[in-house]
């Protein structure tokens, strides 16, 4: 469901994942999917479920995240990285080392989030896309992106740098 180039291509930009992407209608992509597609929560809040842990947030009527769930088993992606000649699995069991040496060697540029939960490590990359690990056992917990409280902004930014 997922190619290589398009994660890379999601963790870059932010801006779309399986060509959705967020402002799109939640019918269009119940449309889309059909009944590959689950839906959970209320009818104005909640989220819409792929196999393999793909998720689509809406709020209302508009899709408001894309996300890749990873501690689901069935949620495991092979990616290939021509630079390296090694193909990495990105799952339930990858750990911080093993995704930054993926993004690193993706051209992927990254930079460490400082959030409220102390139980959790979140790298956020160029596209404002942050990929969550949980502290006790290192592992990935989630890839995603948001729209935030204000229309058009992205829930995490990358922090600017007195050289910028």
């Amino acid at each position: 469901m997922i190619e290589t180039k398009d994660l890379i291509s999601f963790l870059k930009t932010g801006r779309s994942l399986c060509d959705i992407k967020i402002g799109h209608k939640k019918a269009d992509v119940i449309s889309r999917f059909g009944t590959r597609i689950d839906q959970y929560g209320e009818k104005d809040y909640g989220y819409l479920e792929l196999p393999k842990g793909i998720r689509f947030g809406y709020c209302g009527y508009e899709i408001d995240e894309l996300a890749v769930l990873n501690k689901r088993e069935d949620a495991v992606y092979e990616l290939y990285v021509p630079d390296l000649h090694e193909t990495f699995t990105i799952g339930p069991k990858t750990t911080i080392n093993e995704a930054i040496k993926f993004l690193n060697w993706s051209s992927i540029i990254w930079s460490i989030v400082d959030t409220a939960n102390k139980f959790s490590l979140t790298l956020i990359t160029q596209g404002q896309v942050g990929l969550v690990f949980d502290l006790e056992d290192g592992e990935l917990m989630k890839i995603s992106t948001a729209r935030s409280k204000h229309e058009s902004s992205v829930q995490h930014q990358i922090p600017k740098t007195k050289a910028e």
